[in-house]
């Protein structure tokens, strides 16, 4: 509440977040007004903070590598997982482009081809340690209720546990667990 309207007591009123902004000499219609939008405001707010605190919770918990990335291709989130197979930590990452910080190579095209090699890999590079890795991924578009891309959500399974199985296996063996 303040008798005044210029453009400084305005941005001071913005830094503390008010729900609502009443003129001295306001009448009960604006009061009413002000209020409701301000218990309205807050219960967004509330409701805002619940789901992102819900939706950080099940992005950590995920086994898989989780990167967001926006239309510039620079990072805007990793989970836990994503900092262990790129190895960067998160605030190492942040901001950064996608790929200052690991690329995706399409696995050798003979091994594709091999009858006992049944998942498509990629192989994930760390730039930081050269460390190449076999995964398998997929990337989401995030896009707005009008259709405008906002970003891409990388998943990546970091899958040589697997691959060393793979090759350590005869096709015969390969055959009969597959058949099983």
């Amino acid at each position: 509440l303040t008798a005044f309207s210029d453009a400084e007591t305005i941005e001071r009123a913005k830094i503390e977040e008010p729900f609502g902004y009443l003129l001295k000499h306001f009448g009960e219609k604006e009061l009413h007004t002000s209020i409701e939008l301000a218990i309205y405001k807050h219960k967004i707010e509330k409701e805002l903070k619940n789901s992102n605190l819900w939706l950080s919770t099940v992005l950590h918990s995920i086994n898989d590598a989780v990167i967001c990335i926006d239309k510039e291709d620079k990072i805007s989130f990793m989970n836990p997982e994503a900092e262990n197979l790129t190895g960067f930590v998160k605030e190492e990452a942040i901001n950064k482009n996608i790929f200052e910080i690991c690329y995706l190579n399409k696995a050798n095209e003979n091994e594709k081809n091999q009858p006992n090699n049944r998942v498509n890999y990629n192989q994930l590079k760390q730039n930081k340690s050269d460390l190449i890795i076999p995964v398998v991924y997929s990337k989401n578009e995030i896009r707005t209720k009008d259709n405008e891309i906002l970003g891409s959500l990388l998943l990546l399974k970091n899958v040589s546990d697997r691959v060393n199985i793979e090759k350590n296996l005869t096709l015969k063996e390969f055959e009969f667990i597959l058949n099983y």
